[in-house]
């Protein structure tokens, strides 16, 4: 019988332990971390800026002017969809007694216009018949005001004087339009009528 040399099984458990080694890892090294590959990326949508610095100056050379955004303009309040725009009124004529007269006319005229678009008067005190009178009314339909009449704050009609008028409805085809005259005061000697 033969007799092995120890060094030989050695030797051959060294190359069985390299062979498996070197089929486990082709690299050659022991937990070595495998490269992966970036993952794709897609393109942005807003373009990538740089920080930007400033051009050095000198003491000679002033520093350029850097651009400001303007504040946001003041959003309008809302206007009421049956007002028209502001326009600037002419002046009113003198208070005279014929100026006086001459707007109660031309006021007259306006309500006569009313009547024969509705068949009737307008009725209600002065803020309502100022309403009709400029759209709300069953056919909307808005009148020109004279514009030797003004409406005050409380939406009425006013005389040349800025005493609001007094509206009287004597029959269905008549109304009676007062001014208060220059005193004021209704129901005085001085008040002017239609």
């Amino acid at each position: 019988m033969e007799k092995h040399h120890p060094g030989i099984w050695i030797g051959a458990a060294v190359a069985v332990a390299v062979l498996v080694v070197a089929v486990s890892f082709p690299s050659g090294k022991k937990d070595a971390p495998q490269p992966v590959a970036p993952a794709p990326t897609q393109p942005s949508s807003t373009p990538q800026s740089l920080p930007q610095t400033p051009a050095p100056t000198t003491p000679d050379e002033p520093a350029a002017p850097t651009a400001t955004i303007p504040p946001p303009a003041k959003p309008q309040p809302p206007r009421e969809p049956d007002e028209p725009p502001p326009n600037p009124q002419p002046p009113l004529p003198p208070a005279t007694l014929a100026n006086v007269r001459q707007a109660l006319d031309d006021l007259d005229f306006v309500i006569r216009d009313f009547r024969a678009a509705h068949g009737e008067n307008p009725v209600g005190d002065n803020a309502e018949i100022t309403k009709a009178l400029r759209g709300d009314n069953l056919k909307q339909l808005k009148l020109k005001l004279p514009d030797n009449n003004r409406i005050n704050n409380a939406g009425e009609l006013c005389d040349l004087w800025g005493n609001p008028y007094f509206f009287h409805q004597v029959s269905g085809t008549k109304m009676e339009i007062r001014s208060a005259g220059p005193d004021g005061k209704m129901w005085s000697a001085d008040d002017i009528q239609q």
